[in-house]
């Protein structure tokens, strides 16, 4: 479900469907939630693209999608920081 929403969010914006997909799923790879670390989901993520030689550049993308998703943020979220980063997957 996650993945479909993501690609359909995507193609709605206008950003890059494969990192959106990946980030979308990636993103509970370590998950803050089970392990403690707020940043430990987008670590595994890069961990994981870097041994699979995925481009650099896609994998910062990826990685900020995953850094910057969720809920527990959300009462601190801002929506035109939410479309800058989707701009910004949009044109790596």
């Amino acid at each position: 479900r996650v993945r479909l929403t993501a690609r359909a969010l995507a193609r709605e914006e206008g950003a890059d469907i494969e990192l959106v997909e990946l980030a979308a799923l990636l993103h509970d790879v370590a998950d803050w939630k089970y392990s403690g670390a707020p940043g430990a989901g987008a670590d595994a993520a890069r961990a994981f693209l870097i041994g699979e030689h995925y481009d650099e550049a896609k994998i910062e993308a990826i990685c900020d999608i995953i850094a910057n998703m969720g809920f527990k943020d959300s009462l601190n979220a801002d929506e035109a920081s939410a479309r800058a980063r989707a701009r910004l997957a949009s044109n790596v």
